[in-house]
């Protein structure tokens, strides 16, 4: 976008935002879709105490809960922390449109990774609506959504735990479970993988070393990784 066109570019950036702000909220919907969906207690529902007929059906059932789910669940946590990290980015590209101290240049850039979350792929992948002006909070929102988009297995290994959190409060409540004994253990349990959740984020967030320089997409730096293409925009 070209800082000639100011109006131009708050549309832009606007349309963008909106954009973002859309996804992130059918994300969050996804997220949390079994908080309400299906209605009603879930031991009611048939399939999760009816249909069970042998041991494989069993071993299935217990597969799906205890393995697959809250590993999507780590998937969509994921790209719930990228929705928002680009979020965050493009709403402030968007404040900063329409200040007048910003109309003489420009306000984002992209950078060009092959390490970043997505399918196998030949060419790089441009991640977009990086501040080229930093302040404490555009560093803060830029790591975020770096540290969202490109590949970690600390960080979604982090998500995973969440995700294993987010199941269990999800049993305590929709079961819902009423012995006192069972709701301290599924909280205690939740809680340990909340905790564990934050470790393994604290330690992906950690693998990254962020640098900003005014004028400039800020710069990545992680062991084992290519350098970053940058290109302003």
């Amino acid at each position: 976008m070209s800082y000639r066109a100011p109006a131009a570019r708050q549309l832009g950036y606007l349309t963008v935002t909106i954009v973002w702000l859309i996804l992130f909220l059918i994300i969050t919907a996804l997220t949390f879709v079994f908080w309400v969906v299906p209605p009603g207690a879930l031991h009611t529902q048939p399939g999760f105490t009816t249909g069970i007929e042998d041991t494989k059906d069993a071993i299935g059932m217990i597969v799906v809960v205890a393995v697959v789910l809250p590993l999507a669940w780590g998937f969509v946590f994921q790209v719930l922390a990228m929705a928002f990290g680009t979020l965050l980015l493009a709403a402030l590209a968007l404040g900063r449109s329409l200040l007048p101290g910003y109309r003489g240049e420009r306000i984002t850039g992209s950078q060009w990774r092959d390490d970043v979350m997505g399918p196998p792929r030949l060419t790089a992948v441009a991640i977009s609506l990086q501040p080229l002006r930093h302040t404490r909070y555009s560093r803060w929102a830029a790591t975020l959504n770096l540290r969202s988009w490109i590949l970690s297995g600390a960080w979604y290994l982090g998500m995973v735990r969440f995700g294993y959190a987010n199941f269990l409060l999800i049993y305590w409540v929709r079961w819902p479970l009423e012995s006192p004994v069972a709701v301290a253990v599924v909280i205690v349990f939740a809680v340990a993988f909340v905790v564990l959740g934050g470790f393994f984020l604290r330690r992906g967030w950690r693998q990254l070393e962020v640098t900003a320089v005014d004028g400039q997409v800020p710069t990545v730096h992680k062991l084992g990784a290519q350098p970053a293409h940058a290109d302003e925009g």
